[in-house]
């Protein structure tokens, strides 16, 4: 956990360092760490909405936990140690660098921006991932055969991979072309590999990947938001299979 952040803070870091024409100050992130922290104070009905629905998936998704550890404990790994850390978080991490860099070589400003708000998205939505850890002490499924072992000075709920990839997504898809929807498609792939990676590695249960990504997709259209409303939406609900779960999204560009 400490490790992402570190990376994440300093790619912020090496953005504003790097880019000064589009940089923001110290002080502009501050503001935003405070605004994003009281925003459920400000939300309206239809933000309140999506809330309820999220809260409904991850309930929706609790009650698939044991049967989609099941499925997956197989070639899960002993408990305490997660060996695919750094391959699960790889992907958006390299379309985070990417956007920057690519938006820097090529004198983009709006792609170079997209890469900032994406680093930002990742550090706002692993601190709050970090807080609900500590808050929820849930166990991980390779630690305890229990879906409820909340308290338990765990840090399984939510899913910090998942949330940090989502939040990375989300501000990537938002600032893409609306005509080029295929970017976004790339972008909710990801993170849904990143999800599905970790019930794979049987180091998350999957409503602690369902809670992650509804996480991490309000922190990155709060980042978005900043400049504007976002243009994408997307919505995601998991379905039970024999074996395991489906998770479902749908993206609707326009």
């Amino acid at each position: 956990m400490f490790h992402r952040l570190v990376v994440a803070a300093a790619l912020v870091a090496l953005a504003a360092v790097s880019a000064p024409a589009t940089a923001r100050s110290a002080g502009d992130y501050a503001a935003d760490l405070k605004d994003y922290v009281v925003a459920p104070l400000h939300w309206d009905g239809h933000e309140w909405r999506w809330a309820g629905g999220a809260a409904l998936s991850v309930a929706a998704a609790y009650s698939l936990d044991n049967s989609v550890r099941d499925h997956f404990a197989a070639g899960g790994v002993p408990a305490g140690e997660d060996p695919h850390s750094a391959r699960d978080a790889a992907p958006l991490a390299l379309l985070t660098v990417g956007s920057f860099a690519i938006g820097v070589l090529r004198h983009d400003k709006r792609l170079t921006n997209t890469g900032l708000d994406m680093g930002e998205a990742v550090v706002l939505g692993t601190l709050s991932s970090f807080a609900f850890k500590k808050l929820a002490g849930r166990e991980r499924p390779n630690e305890t055969s229990s879906r409820g072992s909340f308290g338990s000075g765990g840090d399984g709920f939510p899913s910090g991979h998942t949330t940090a990839a989502f939040a990375a997504a989300q501000v990537f898809a938002d600032r893409m072309p609306r005509d080029q929807w295929g970017w976004s498609a790339l972008a909710y792939g990801l993170a849904g590999a990143t999800a599905y990676a970790r019930l794979d590695s049987n180091v998350h249960w999957v409503s602690d990947t369902v809670a992650g990504a509804a996480l991490g997709i309000a922190t990155g259209r709060f980042v978005s938001g900043r400049g504007g409303p976002g243009h994408s939406r997307v919505q995601f609900w998991v379905a039970p299979l024999h074996h395991g779960a489906l998770l479902t999204f749908a993206i609707d560009p326009y």
